[in-house]
């Protein structure tokens, strides 16, 4: 199968990738797909033509609240002769209703993440949510159980599937025989409940690295037992190397991931996901609707949202040994469950499936 790739997010990183200085889960899966046998053609979207600048010029017209224009008419002029559009980034409008109409002829597979607040369809922003639109897809990939449930609900006979997605391997690997820091460590940006987590560890006797943009304290004071380092929110890997990342991971005593609590919320996932690839203990808000039970496959402890006192009795438990994590390799642990060779026998599964073509 020919698959014209659409994700802007990883232009221009591929030497970085090549060097493990990017992870290559951040492709999700068009590598995956390549060595599988499919021909897999990037689509360049950071381009100076007519159309891309026209595309541009449409965004801010509309604020930037429909569609990414530059990215469909790039789409639309240079994947003709493909036979699927794969799109793990990119806002579309325009394509799936010129799919519908039958003026585009590849099939077209984007991701999502989450259905948007509840606003009425026809505003602007959720507009290429509205059920007109999304049926012009061919199919809908995302992440949990959950948010497939949401866009089953919202289309009509188009394929919605949920793969859970991995950590880069090359990049997070754990070393055998390495024992924990002395260190807690929490990373990420979205929609982090940081104040609460400061307010516990200011109460707890223990050394504490968080990487995050600043402002995501929300002005409370930073303990003098915690070690922020401040990344800008775009990109989030600009404060630190993937490789540092890495190494920091492999000394921390467990990974802490202080979430808002918000039911429908994907957040927390990509730190999830790099936190069981390097076989660390979890302490984690209970939010939103990963599909992960951390208690149950006995990796991490759970607290309630906006509740400090609890993840000073998580941290506190873990110092003295009273609750513990391990990782038992089975056909069912979260190591095989988010693992690349998963996510592309999904992946390639799904994709087959709605192109028609037998499985490679």
């Amino acid at each position: 199968m020919k698959i014209a790739f659409v994700h802007p997010d990883a232009e221009g990183r591929e030497e970085e990738i090549q060097q493990k200085l990017y992870p290559k889960n951040q492709l999700w899966g068009a590598d995956l797909l390549q060595d599988a046998g499919h021909e897999v053609h990037p689509i360049q979207t950071k381009v100076q033509t007519f159309s891309s600048k026209l595309g541009h010029w449409l965004n801010k017209l509309t604020g930037q609240r429909l569609a990414d224009f530059h990215i469909e008419f790039q789409v639309f002029f240079k994947a003709g002769d493909a036979d699927m559009v794969y799109a793990p980034s990119g806002h579309f409008l325009l394509l799936p209703l010129l799919r519908r109409l039958g003026l585009f002829r590849p099939k077209l597979v984007t991701w999502f993440f989450r259905l948007p607040e509840s606003k009425a369809w026809w505003t602007p922003r959720n507009l290429r949510f509205s059920r007109y639109v999304l049926n012009g897809f061919d199919g809908l990939l995302c992440l949990t159980q959950k948010t497939a449930s949401d866009f089953r609900e919202r289309t009509n006979d188009v394929p919605v599937e949920s793969i859970p997605w991995y950590a880069d391997p090359s990049i997070f690997v754990p070393e055998e025989g390495k024992g924990s820091g002395d260190y807690f460590l929490a990373v990420g940006k979205t929609r982090r409940d940081y104040p609460t987590l400061l307010e516990a560890c200011a109460r707890v006797d223990a050394k504490f690295r968080i990487i995050a943009p600043k402002e995501v304290s929300k002005g409370v004071e930073i303990p003098e037992n915690v070690l922020f380092i401040e990344t800008s929110s775009d990109p989030p890997d600009a404060a630190i190397s993937y490789p540092e990342l890495r190494e920091w991971y492999a000394g921390a005593k467990a990974v802490l991931i202080p979430l808002s609590g918000d039911p429908d919320d994907t957040s927390g996932y990509t730190s999830l996901l790099e936190a069981i690839q390097m076989g660390k203990p979890i302490i984690m808000t209970r939010s939103g609707c990963l599909d992960v039970d951390l208690e149950r496959w006995g990796i991490g402890q759970y607290v309630p949202p906006q509740d400090s006192q609890a993840w000073v009795e998580a941290l506190e438990g873990w110092i003295k040994g009273s609750w513990c994590a391990s990782y038992l390799d089975s056909d069912t642990s979260p190591s095989r469950i988010f693992s690349s060779e998963n996510f592309l026998f999904r992946l390639n599964r799904s994709l087959s499936n709605i192109s028609g073509d037998k499985l490679i």
